[in-house]
């Protein structure tokens, strides 16, 4: 039964990610989807914009429709040719933390 939660492999991820809808990223008033995301970061795909790794980006963190009450800053950790763009949360709101944090299921063991 898919519950909505996401357990994937941690390998070297401080965070479990999960890759369920529902989480999207706004940056510069635009919306994309994440492709996945935990408690630590995000990934998208397709950003318009012109980034680089080490960039500090402010956006806002959208869960299920909801906006959050404020916004965020993250890292750009890494920039893919394909189009992936991956960031690490640098400022977060606790409420935004523990909602995402419900919504990944840690991997036993």
């Amino acid at each position: 039964m898919n519950d909505g939660k996401q357990t994937r492999d941690l390998g070297r991820r401080e965070h479990a990610r999960g890759t369920a809808g529902g989480v999207a990223i706004i940056l510069q008033d635009v919306r994309y989807p994440a492709v996945d995301w935990s408690c630590g970061g995000f990934s998208l795909d397709n950003v318009a914009g012109e980034y680089q790794e080490g960039d500090e980006i402010d956006g806002i963190l959208e869960i299920d429709g909801t906006r959050a009450d404020g916004p965020f800053r993250a890292e750009i950790v890494r920039i893919e040719p394909s189009g992936l763009l991956a960031a690490k949360f640098r400022e977060l709101g606790s409420s935004e933390y523990i909602e995402l944090s419900l919504r990944v299921k840690e991997p036993a063991g």
